[in-house]
């Protein structure tokens, strides 16, 4: 049975260096667009549909990102929003949480198309209060939530991976790495 790969993190740590090792994998992996639509777009027709959320994302091995937010209409948190739907609909998925720390996490928000703004413009709902402290609360809270999530689900595959800490061999507790590929590849070098 081939495996499958979630990525549950958020924007800004690290998804295109998974999307990198995956590729280096020769893994079918597809980062924030599927046939030149956003993923998180296809996820909220999908959720709006009553369909399972990755429906019509076909022939995958990896989900790198899957979040969009770039207007009121194009504007989908799935993993923050919809993560037991994501895993009742897919649990035999390795599921990974990348994270980073909250503070360079904020900083890279505000130099990311000013995803910081978009998140209180597109988002009230999901940052309060609407400033730096609201951004923080919403990354550490989300952390919590996933984590706790997944320790009520035991027989889940589930990684907590810290992109400024953990290395590859954490990663090798489920997804088979080639022994040939012995770094992390940081594809941002602003992130270390």
């Amino acid at each position: 049975m081939k495996q499958q790969i979630i990525l549950i993190g958020l924007p800004n740590s690290e998804t295109s260096s998974f999307q990198f090792l995956f590729e280096q994998m020769k893994l079918k992996s597809y980062h924030w667009e599927y046939q030149r639509e956003k993923i998180g777009t296809i996820m909220n027709r999908n959720k709006q549909q009553k369909k399972p959320l990755l429906s019509g994302i076909d022939n995958w091995d990896c989900i790198t990102q899957m979040d969009v937010c770039l207007s009121n209409n194009e504007n989908f948190w799935p993993q923050v929003t919809d993560l037991e739907q994501l895993y009742e609909e897919n649990p035999n998925c390795v599921f990974i949480l990348n994270k980073r720390n909250p503070e360079k996490m904020l900083q890279s928000w505000k130099k990311w198309g000013n995803l910081d703004q978009r998140m209180y413009n597109f988002n009230p709902e999901l940052v309060r209060p609407k400033n730096d402290e609201g951004l923080l609360l919403f990354f550490r809270n989300h952390f919590n939530t996933v984590e706790t999530f997944f320790q009520s689900k035991p027989t889940s595959k589930f990684l907590s991976f810290d992109i400024e800490h953990d290395n590859l061999q954490k990663l090798r507790e489920y997804i088979h790495i080639d022994e040939t590929i012995i770094t992390f590849p940081h594809q941002n070098k602003n992130v270390k």
